[in-house]
């Protein structure tokens, strides 16, 4: 599962040089975006979702995105972040790692859950998920050979529907 990260704040901008410790020189989630993430969260909880391993992204948005998802453990990888100033070769790179990742299968029973960003997503699975929204899921299985099969997206709709069939607690 590739999720974009949630909402930010329009106009806001990361300072660059990016630095990845100094969550203040990078953009946050919205209130709507934090709101959003913990709602998806619930919904993944709601529908059984179990989670192997959940990588994110350095930026804060993407980290923040993760812990507001629920999870309290999660990697975070360098190469998961959006970086408009690599070079081409570098994007590449990057791109056909995060296309490795999500051709390698969890263990049975789990799923892998990955936060990063809508161009990095697209330059590694293509212009089918150049449409995609904040908090949106792309739902990959991995193939054989290092092949992968989009299954599904997941919006934000879809999130809402399964929070509203879950029976009241």
């Amino acid at each position: 599962m590739v999720m974009r990260h949630a909402a930010t704040e329009f106009g806001e901008v990361d300072a660059y040089p990016y630095e990845f410790d100094n969550p203040s020189a990078q953009r946050a989630l919205s209130d709507v975006g934090r709101l959003e993430a913990r709602a998806v969260g619930r919904a993944l909880k709601t529908a059984g979702v179990r989670t192997g391993h959940v990588y994110s992204g350095p930026f804060r948005r993407s980290t923040e995105t993760a812990e507001y998802l629920g999870f309290e453990r999660f990697e975070i990888w360098p190469d998961l972040a959006e970086d408009a100033y690599a070079n081409a070769r570098e994007q590449a790179r990057r791109a056909a790692k995060l296309y490795r990742l999500v051709a390698t299968a969890p263990p049975a029973g789990l799923n892998t859950l990955i936060v990063t960003h809508k161009p990095v997503m697209v330059r590694a699975f293509g212009e089918r998920l150049a449409s995609i929204e904040p908090t949106e899921m792309a739902v990959f299985r991995p193939l054989a050979a290092g092949r992968v099969s989009l299954v599904g997206r997941l919006t934000k709709e879809d999130w809402r529907a399964v929070l509203q069939a879950a029976p009241a607690a």
